[in-house]
C-alpha cells in the first residue's frame, strides 16, 4: 500500500517535467507577446510622425499635434515626442527600423536625446566629434550596453559631468504651499525667462522645472535684501560669548 504522505519520487519528476514545460511555455508565449508589443510600438511611432509632418491634425480638427494625442490616443504629449523623434532622427542618419526595433524603448529615449546636428569636444584630442556619429555608434551597441551605461554616455556627450551634471532636488510640502507659493512662483520665473523656446519642429517647448527654480533660487540671492552681514553676525556672537565669560566669572549673590 503506497504512502499518501510520501509518494514515489517518479511522481515528483513528473510534476517537475511539467513544471518546467510550462515554465518554457510561458517564456516564449511572453517573448512572442513582447515582441508584438515592440512592433506595434513602431508602427505607431512611424505613423505619428507621419501625423506630425503632414499636420494631419489640422484637418481632423485639432489646432495642434499635442492635443490631438492627448484627446483621441490618450497618450502622454512626450512620448509621442519621443517616439516621433525616433523615427525622424533615425531617417536622417539613415538607421533602419530593422536595426533600431530590436532596442528597448528605454534605450533609445536616452540615445535619440541627442542633437545629430550638434558636436561633441573629444577632450583627449581636442577635436569635435558629430553627434550624429555617436547616435550610429550607440544604436549598434545599445543591445550589449546596459540602461545605465547609455545613460552614463549620453551625459559624457552632452558634457553633462562635473559641476555640470544634472542632480535631482526633491521635497516635501503641503498642498496648500504648492498651489498658492511654488506653482505660482514658477509660472512667474517662465514669464522672465521670456518668449518660449521652439523645438526643431517649432512646437512650444516649455522651460523645465529646473530652469524656473534656477530664476527663482537667482533671484532671492541677487536680492540685498535678502543677505546679511556676515561681521556683524561674527562681532555679535562674540560679544554674546564675553557675556557668557563675564556671567560665569562674576561672583555668585549669596542667599
Amino acid at each position: 500500500m503506497s504512502d499518501p504522505l510520501n509518494p514515489p519520487a517518479i511522481i515528483g519528476e513528473a510534476v517537475a517535467g511539467q513544471a518546467a514545460q510550462r515554465a518554457a511555455a510561458v517564456k516564449i508565449q511572453l517573448e512572442h507577446l513582447n515582441s508584438l508589443v515592440l512592433d506595434s510600438t513602431f508602427d505607431i511611432a512611424e505613423l505619428l510622425a507621419e501625423v506630425k509632418g503632414g499636420s494631419y491634425y489640422g484637418a481632423w480638427g485639432y489646432e495642434s499635434f499635442p492635443e490631438y494625442v492627448e484627446k483621441v490616443l490618450d497618450m502622454k504629449v512626450r512620448k509621442a515626442q519621443y517616439l516621433v523623434r525616433i523615427v525622424n532622427i533615425s531617417k536622417m542618419l539613415d538607421i533602419k527600423r530593422t536595426v533600431y526595433e530590436t532596442i528597448k524603448i528605454t534605450k533609445l529615449r536616452e540615445i535619440f536625446s541627442l542633437e545629430p546636428q550638434d558636436f561633441f569636444l573629444n577632450p583627449n584630442t581636442q577635436q569635435n566629434e558629430p553627434l550624429a556619429d555617436h547616435i550610429k555608434r550607440l544604436v549598434n551597441a545599445a543591445n550589449e550596453m546596459s540602461l545605465k551605461e547609455i545613460v552614463e554616455e549620453i551625459k559624457r556627450l552632452k558634457g553633462l559631468v562635473g559641476d555640470d551634471e544634472l542632480v535631482y532636488e526633491t521635497l516635501c510640502v503641503k498642498r496648500a504651499v504648492r498651489d498658492n507659493v511654488i506653482l505660482p512662483a514658477r509660472e512667474l520665473a517662465r514669464q522672465k525667462l521670456g518668449s518660449q523656446k521652439k523645438d526643431e519642429d517649432g512646437d512650444t517647448v516649455e522651460y523645465s522645472t529646473g530652469a524656473c527654480e534656477e530664476v527663482i533660487h537667482a533671484d532671492f540671492l541677487s536680492d540685498p535684501n535678502n543677505t546679511f552681514d556676515e561681521d556683524a553676525v561674527e562681532e555679535t556672537n562674540e560679544e554674546m560669548s564675553m557675556e557668557e565669560v563675564l556671567d560665569q566669572t562674576e561672583p555668585q549673590e549669596k542667599i
